[in-house]
């Protein structure tokens, strides 16, 4: 009975750590979406004229990198309210 408690706890341990691992690959994916999508919609107006790109409040549309990019390029990031998307 001891060997099978064990062998679930282990099962447990192992479907935390992918399902962690999982989560933040998920994330970056989400971000690197993000970051490739305003790329793609800077690109439809090169003459720098600026845009503004409405979001959800995802927190993959928030990080540091995608707000320092948008600064530079001049896209300006409007976020939709909490709880109405």
């Amino acid at each position: 009975m001891q060997a099978a408690a064990a062998r679930a706890q282990r099962l447990t341990e192992q479907a935390t750590r992918a399902a962690n691992a999982a989560s933040v690959n998920s994330a970056k994916a989400a971000e690197d979406a993000a970051g490739k999508a305003l790329k793609t919609i800077r690109a439809t107006r090169p003459d720098g004229a600026p845009i503004y790109v409405v979001l959800d409040n995802l927190s993959s549309n928030k990080t540091p990198a995608i707000r320092t990019w948008s600064r530079k390029n001049k896209v300006e990031l409007r976020f939709t309210p909490t709880g109405a998307s």
